[in-house]
């Protein structure tokens, strides 16, 4: 998926001794995804690089990185990096008389998404005409996706660390924000990022999840499969540490972040995401939904991290089903363990009583369906049943199994909208293409193609 402008921001750069420098993550990214990093100029009539210099590919590792991780890149005699895998061509070397780094994507078309410059007065320069200066890159706004600083060997970020991403993006590229050094130690920038989604809280207290961190759970992918394609997709139940697996488990969330996985079930080498992630890549970090996140827990969980550098646990993941959930700790940014048991006492209850063994078991097992916070599914029972008094007194007289059945077979067709998160009307006012292939047959419903593809790609889905 496609980064924007100012998704990452600079927060560290050093000239002297190692080379190195870091960048914080203000958008969450999939596992596989590359950003390229160079040390050329942006000519000025924007036709793309100075040549002559280097580049270092960093890509995304297995289960993607969650907005508010940091990102250090050493360039080494073999450049190495603290998150995913980086390489290099040509030879990036950061000059200490001034030099800049662009970071961008290339996929035929170079789009710039955050810029450093550290040479001369605090600002890009004219035009690229030597190995230390850059014109601002087409698309970049110093300020807010890019910073430019008086010419010195090492800086690193010193300011504000909490807030959504349009506070930080502002904050980060102001350079009155940045700790400065010429000719001493390396600067490093210590500290940790929080990037909310701009108010409410998580796992108790809200209803302000972003639709694109939504869950479509697997059992309700398989009955989908069923109705609309005709295909029994075959799956064993497995519950690992206590939690249904297919109840956490969202498919098309894994393969729109796992290519490899997506290519292994289109050739038909593995039945299908839920599949390989209960043999696999539970053991791997991936991430099985936005219920949980490999990099948020380990990032939130010391101990657990070094407990997987040592050996003693295969991933994050495997601490968390085998007790992490039971120690209530947050497997997310968007499950608040305690919030959970604060704003749910009967839950509490529950756990007091042995009848669960935790709230987040809880939440999986039966908050998601009973409409607790936070809000997550994309179709919601309860939500739907109570939008459709008809609905409701047909599933009450047995004439329908469900209201998600009622939806697949008819209330897509008739336009209903399946949850608080998603309405079916503004995402296809929204996305004309979307509304001319539901029209045309392509697909049953704007929830259809939102599951398979707007949510990957970022689409809105409200006004």
């Amino acid at each position: 998926m496609a980064l924007n402008p100012g998704d990452i921001a600079f927060v560290q750069y050093n000239a002297d001794s190692t080379e190195d420098f870091a960048f914080v993550v203000l958008a969450d990214i999939v596992a596989g995804e590359e950003i390229l990093f160079t040390d050329n100029g942006w000519l000025a009539d924007n036709s793309g690089f100075r040549t002559g210099e280097g580049t270092l590919t960093w890509t995304a590792p297995a289960g993607g990185i969650v907005a508010g991780t940091v990102v250090t890149i050493t360039n080494g005699t073999t450049p190495t990096v603290s998150v995913g895998t980086v390489s290099e061509t040509g030879t990036f070397s950061l000059s200490s008389t001034g030099d800049q780094i662009i970071a961008y994507q290339d996929d035929g078309t170079i789009t710039p998404i955050a810029a450093i410059n550290n040479e001369g007065a605090a600002t890009f320069q004219a035009d690229a005409t030597s190995t230390l200066t850059s014109a601002l890159p087409q698309g970049l706004v110093e300020g807010v996706s890019a910073v430019a600083i008086n010419e010195v060997d090492n800086v690193a970020y010193s300011g504000p660390t909490t807030g959504d991403q349009a506070a930080l993006q502002a904050a980060l590229n102001d350079p009155d924000n940045w700790t400065t050094g010429d000719n001493v130690s390396n600067q490093t920038f210590s500290g940790s990022f929080t990037v909310s989604d701009g108010g409410g809280g998580t796992g108790g207290g809200g209803d302000n999840t972003p639709p694109n961190k939504s869950l479509f759970t697997f059992e309700q992918y398989v009955l989908q499969e069923a109705i609309e394609e005709g295909r029994q997709v075959p799956f064993t139940a497995v519950n690992l540490g206590g939690i249904p697996i297919a109840k956490l488990f969202d498919e098309t969330y894994y393969l729109a972040n796992n290519p490899d996985i997506a290519a292994a079930v289109s050739q038909g080498a593995i039945a299908s995401g839920y599949d390989h992630f209960v043999q696999f890549g539970w053991l791997e970090g991936r991430n099985p939904s936005t219920l949980y996140d490999e990099a948020f827990y380990l990032s939130e969980n010391q101990d657990v991290a070094q407990a997987v550098t040592d050996g003693i646990f295969r991933s994050g993941l495997q601490h968390y089903l085998a007790s992490g959930h039971f120690e209530n700790r947050d497997p997310s940014q968007y499950f608040d363990a305690d919030d959970y048991l604060l704003n749910n006492p009967d839950v509490q209850s529950a756990i007091d009583q042995n009848a669960v063994s935790s709230g987040f078991q809880h939440f999986v097992m039966f908050g998601l369906e009973e409409g607790r916070s936070p809000d997550l599914l994309l179709f919601s029972e309860r939500f739907y049943l109570a939008q459709n008094a008809d609905v409701a007194g047909a599933v009450e007289s047995q004439a329908i199994a469900s209201g998600f059945e009622h939806y697949l077979r008819f209330g897509q067709q008739e336009g209903r909208s399946p949850s608080a998160l998603f309405d079916e009307t503004s995402y296809l006012s929204l996305n004309p293409g979307v509304a001319a292939a539901v029209n045309s047959g392509a697909f049953a419903s704007g929830l259809e193609h939102y599951i398979e593809f707007g949510r990957a790609e970022g689409r809105p889905v409200s006004m």
